[in-house]
């Protein structure tokens, strides 16, 4: 059975993740760190594109801050535009994050890669779609390899 948004949540916050993304993406204006981590759990818990993400949302108690977010297509796509080219809140994120692990003694690496529609997202490239995905003509295959880096030993287990 899948965990539920409050359980992520719960895991998030114990592992300091939710602290971290709070810190690096969120202004005065907004909460981006918050919805990013909720995005984040919506793709661990459902496996759907991000445009889909509305719906799972509204099956969620959100907290108050994003209560009122917009977690539809548009709304997604300007907030990974707006993450997506803020490059110091990126680079904060990982320093911090990698200071929150400590220093490994060994690592775990794992790559995947990621077809987007958007025309929107910087960090996505002209690419092969192996997936064979009908992507529109006019905006091309756009793909982007993902790496997932893990320092072994720390207890984290990912389960189908």
């Amino acid at each position: 059975m899948p965990l539920s948004g409050a359980e992520m949540r719960n895991i998030a916050r114990a592992l300091g993740l939710e602290e971290i993304l709070c810190e690096c993406f969120d202004t005065g204006e907004s909460t981006d760190g918050l919805a990013i981590l909720y995005l984040s759990m919506y793709q661990v818990a459902e496996c759907r594109p991000l445009y889909q993400a509305y719906a799972w949302m509204d099956e969620q108690e959100l907290p108050a801050e994003i209560g009122e977010y917009d977690f539809a297509s548009a709304g997604a796509s300007r907030l990974t535009a707006r993450i997506g080219n803020d490059h110091a809140a990126i680079d904060r994120f990982f320093r911090m994050w990698i200071k929150k692990l400590g220093s490994p003694t060994s690592l775990i690496f794992d790559t995947t890669s990621v077809s987007s529609y958007s025309n929107h997202l910087d960090f996505a490239e002209w690419g092969y779609n192996r997936d064979g995905e009908n992507l529109p003509l006019a905006q091309g295959e756009c793909q982007r390899h993902v790496v997932l880096l893990l320092p072994q030993g720390i207890g984290w287990r990912v389960e189908d």
